[in-house]
């Protein structure tokens, strides 16, 4: 099981740094003082992308434990009230 800060394969010549990803979905909400269902809705309306914005880690399949990188998540929220025009 990979730990955080190692290094893990994603494709042929593209590996990504776990170090980034270090808050769980409930943490992120806290740091971000939104809720958990506000990520998660965020995520289903693919705002949050796959190995920049969270991984999956874990066994779980139906609903895996995502660690997320909060810079990228800040970076897209920010984009998104720019493209919003909401200053």
């Amino acid at each position: 099981m990979p730990q955080r800060g190692d290094v893990q394969k994603a494709g042929p010549s593209f590996a990504v740094s776990l170090h980034n990803f270090s808050l769980t979905t409930d943490e992120l909400a806290d740091h971000l003082r939104v809720s958990s269902k506000t990520i998660r809705r965020l995520r289903s309306e693919q705002l949050f992308r796959p190995g920049k914005h969270f991984i999956a880690v874990g066994a779980g399949a139906v609903r895996p434990r995502l660690l997320w990188d909060p810079a990228a998540v800040s970076d897209a929220l920010s984009l998104r009230t720019r493209r919003m025009g909401v200053s």
